[in-house]
């Protein structure tokens, strides 16, 4: 059930057929049905009967409300296009699984998508049929057909549990009869239809009426363009309301009787709270760019992206059409339209721009709880937006004089067709595929030291392209599993990237990134997971955070069974790049040099370099090349009698250490130091240097082109009288 809400509308039409009666809007939560509690029925109703006829088992929905407990609760892939997680609302396989174990919900899943696909295939012989008014030519009317049938999301349309197919088809065909109105005028029996049709229509879902302006245009056209009298349009408007009225009017009627609500918007989240603030300009243009592409293609229910470079072919589809409109208007080389073709055109252009507006409103309402909208609620004017395309397309062609017709039908037709046959397909395998279980002959070279969770399973290890991270990116780490033992247990994991206990980053998923979970693993099952985390919080420059893996209420231990409260597995950078900004010093030249690793380029004094004074020391460091030592660095007191530690530690007060400096970084590291106050009288120097923590020897370091004394470097000098 990953198409778009589908467990929700599989609820609602559970619920239809054990209470024979609409959903409780007031008790949404508790049955499952949740915002498409007061959707219209029409949908869920012919698809209750089509399991009536076929006799499914009945199901009271006890069953389906315990999928709730199965949810992915820990899906939260950051990036859109390049994620490894999938998405699946429920796992399949271990926990949860003997939920989808009776056959009454797999079955009835099944025949409701082939109900969507009658719809699907309904809608298209209604796209055909409008095409066909339009067009004189048989080629453009199929190539408006495909446009329509073979876009991506229209196939997903199709494809799933819901009300849109339903919408879309008796849409379609109210467009249909309403073109064929235009060209052949207003039958009684024709009237009668349209009104029929749109009553369904809107049965089925309430923005599919937003279709009315462009429907009601075309039959005005009719009735000035054949000059019929006054009381013609008033039969006309009659024999149309009287089916619509019969139809809807039922449903409108139990919601204000029932809810006080005519249209069942109240169960939608964002009228609970009239007074969400609406989106800023910059806000909702930058809300457009995801309606416009999910309009194309927005896949399964957490939203699969096809290749971004399919919604630009997508946009070069439009910007032609909008190409060809532009040489009609402003050249004199184009077709003469009839005044026919103009009004269908323009009925048309109402109907899609009377959805888009709805798409607005409804995004303004919406955005403060979710960003954005999907496209597919334009859907019931996708065959008026398909010819209007195919028209931009067809005044090009006769603006370039038929030298390109072929390549022109060609994109116009094979983009659809291989985005919703192929390409749409592939990512949604890649999407829900089962994971690659490795051998260990063919694990990568792994970083850090295994960790047992529950001697269950173990985390052999992990791999990163770079340990650098930046703010306002992903950053991806591998992760690589083994199965130890069998359990029925839901691995949940957190990856957490620390500043000092403070979560500068967190991202949860499941063993496997969601490609079915734990249950189904056998012992010696290797996998590993590209793990991305998004960091978008304000990182310190030239630090060092810790990296945790923790699975979530399992206990972590080390091979030999120590446990681990914090189960730290590695280190990442954020880059010190050039610090000179962050402090305001005036520097001091040195000469003092640490031979292929970094200059001191300046120091600088902060207080009075005098007994019993605290005071802070700048060093300004030129990286000049990397070190996989961590080095610590000291600072001496050295005077007539003796030497003082004034301060031991790594750099960065032990968050930046030597080994994450990367060659051209200026550094500056801050020292807070405290001068003894019973220092005897005579000549002192501070000096500094750095050694290695495993052997204790001195790193060499130069000063003034010479080697320094005991790798020790001076930087000042004073005297205590």
């Amino acid at each position: 059930m990953e198409g778009f809400d589908e467990d929700v509308h599989y609820s609602y039409i559970t619920r239809l057929r054990a209470d024979n009666r609409l959903p409780d809007r007031r008790t949404r939560e508790a049955d499952g049905t949740n915002q498409e509690s007061s959707q219209p029925p029409f949908a869920y109703w012919a698809t209750a009967t089509l399991f009536n006829i076929l006799r499914l088992p009945p199901d009271n929905g006890a069953i389906l409300n315990k999928l709730r407990d199965s949810r992915n609760l820990w899906f939260t892939p950051p990036d859109p296009w390049h994620r490894t997680d999938n998405f699946n609302v429920y796992f399949h396989g271990g926990v949860g699984e003997e939920l989808f174990a009776p056959p009454e919900i797999v079955t009835g899943d099944r025949v409701g998508r082939l109900l969507s696909l009658a719809f699907g295939v309904l809608a298209v012989i209604g796209a055909y049929g409008a095409a066909r008014e339009v067009f004189r030519r048989e080629s453009w009317t199929l190539v408006a057909t495909a446009i329509f049938a073979f876009t991506p999301q229209m196939l997903h349309i199709s494809a799933v549990i819901s009300n849109d197919a339903s919408a879309v088809a008796f849409a379609t065909l109210t467009i249909w009869q309403a073109l064929v109105v235009l060209r052949h005028g207003a039958t009684s029996r024709r009237l009668l239809l349209i009104g029929l049709l749109l009553g369904l229509a809107g049965l089925s879902k309430v923005n599919a009426l937003l279709i009315l302006p462009g429907v009601a245009l075309a039959l005005l056209i009719n009735w000035r363009t054949r000059r019929l009298p006054l009381r013609q349009l008033i039969a006309t408007g009659l024999l149309v309301v009287l089916p619509f009225v019969v139809v809807f009017g039922p449903w409108v009627a139990y919601g204000i009787v029932t809810y006080q609500s005519p249209l069942g918007l109240e169960t939608h989240s964002a009228f609970e709270n009239p007074n969400l603030p609406p989106p800023t300009i910059p806000q909702f243009l930058g809300a457009l760019v995801p309606v416009y592409m999910s309009y194309w293609g927005k896949l399964g229910n957490g939203g699969t992206w096809m290749n971004p470079i399919v919604y630009v072919l997508f946009t070069g589809l439009v910007g032609l059409s909008l190409l060809g409109y532009a040489t009609f208007l402003f050249s004199r080389r184009h077709p003469r339209l009839t005044p026919l073709t103009v009004q269908q055109a323009l009925i048309l252009l109402i109907i899609a721009m009377a959805l888009f507006a709805g798409l607005m409103q409804w995004l303004l309402r919406l955005f403060a709880i979710y960003l954005a909208i999907h496209g597919r609620l334009m859907y019931p004017a996708h065959a008026a937006v398909a010819i209007l395309l195919t028209g931009g397309l067809y005044l090009l062609d006769c603006f370039l004089r038929g030298r390109y017709t072929q390549i022109l039908r060609l994109y116009a037709v094979g983009l659809p067709m291989t985005a919703g046959l192929l390409i749409a397909p592939l990512a949604i395998y890649a999407t829900y595929a089962p994971p690659i279980i490795l051998t260990r002959q063919q694990l990568p070279a792994l970083q850090g030291t295994p960790i047992d969770f529950d001697h269950t399973v173990r985390l052999l290890g992990y791999t990163q392209s770079n340990p650098f991270i930046h703010e306002d990116s992903l950053h991806t780490i591998t992760l690589c599993w083994e199965i130890l033992q069998p359990t029925k247990r839901i691995g949940a994991y957190s990856v957490k990237v620390l500043d000092v206990g403070d979560v500068v980053a967190i991202r949860t998923s499941v063993l496997g990134l969601g490609h079915y979970d734990l249950g189904i693993w056998k012992p010696g099952d290797i996998f590993c997971d590209a793990v991305d985390i998004a960091l978008d919080k304000p990182l310190a420059a030239g630090q060092t955070y810790d990296v945790l893996v923790n699975l979530i209420d399992w206990k972590a231990t080390t091979l030999d069974g120590t446990a681990l409260d914090l189960p730290r597995i590695a280190q990442v950078i954020s880059p010190a790049g050039d610090m000179r900004s962050t402090v305001n010093e005036t520097w001091q030249n040195t000469t003092i040099e640490f031979p292929g690793f970094a200059d001191l380029e300046g120091v600088a004094i902060n207080g009075s370099l005098a007994a019993g004074q605290t005071l802070r020391l700048d060093f300004l460091w030129a990286v000049k090349g990397q070190t996989t030592n961590n080095w610590s660095q000291f600072i001496h007191l050295v005077g007539p009698q003796n030497s003082v530690v004034l301060a031991d530690k790594i750099p960065g007060a032990g968050r930046y250490p030597t080994w994450a400096w990367s060659s051209g970084e200026k550094v500056v590291d801050q020292w807070q130091i405290a001068v003894p106050p019973d220092l005897p009288p005579g000549d002192y120097t501070i000096q500094i240097g750095f050694y290695r923590q495993d052997t204790g020897e001195r790193v060499l370091v130069t000063q003034d082109g010479k080697s320094a004394p005991d790798s020790a470097a001076t930087v000042f000098k004073f005297k205590v009288k």
